[in-house]
């Protein structure tokens, strides 16, 4: 099992947080591999949003595309 984690509080200054969410996880899936969410921690809520108004995939396309440009 794969578990991303994303989120401004993984890049903050307090290391110990995601190690402390993972042990936490680890209780639950004691083989899950973790990786750090590449995009901006914004993007996600972001498309949320253009779903939500039912927005096309081409305006998802551009969101994406200027998300990129900013990581």
């Amino acid at each position: 099992m794969e578990v991303v984690l994303g989120g401004g509080l993984f890049g903050s200054a307090y290391a110990g947080f995601a190690t402390q969410v993972e042990a936490g996880i680890r209780t639950v899936a004691p083989q899950a591999r973790f990786c750090r969410l590449e995009a901006t921690p914004v993007l996600g809520a972001a498309l949320l949003g253009l779903d939500a108004i039912g927005a096309s995939s081409q305006a998802e396309d551009r969101l994406r595309t200027m998300a990129s440009a900013l990581v």
